[in-house]
């Protein structure tokens, strides 16, 4: 995941960086959050899709600045 994290160009800097991201990434699976099995699960399977690494990528950059609960 930090590959894509890199290549998303953010900086998670904190705890509240990383949890926005966090439920992004569960949102675009449409997974609930806190559900991290299921949610590492689907990313497992589809991180090599090159549309859905995109889609990840642009999840990651939105999700850093804030979603909402």
């Amino acid at each position: 995941m930090k590959d894509v994290i890199k290549e998303a160009g953010v900086e998670l800097k904190d705890k509240e960086d990383r949890i926005a991201v966090d439920k992004a990434i569960h949102s675009l699976l449409e997974v609930e959050y806190k559900d991290c099995s299921s949610t590492w699960k689907e990313i497992k399977k589809l991180k090599e899709d090159e549309t859905f690494r995109k889609k990840l990528i642009e999840v990651i950059k939105n999700g850093r600045m804030g979603v909402s609960d």
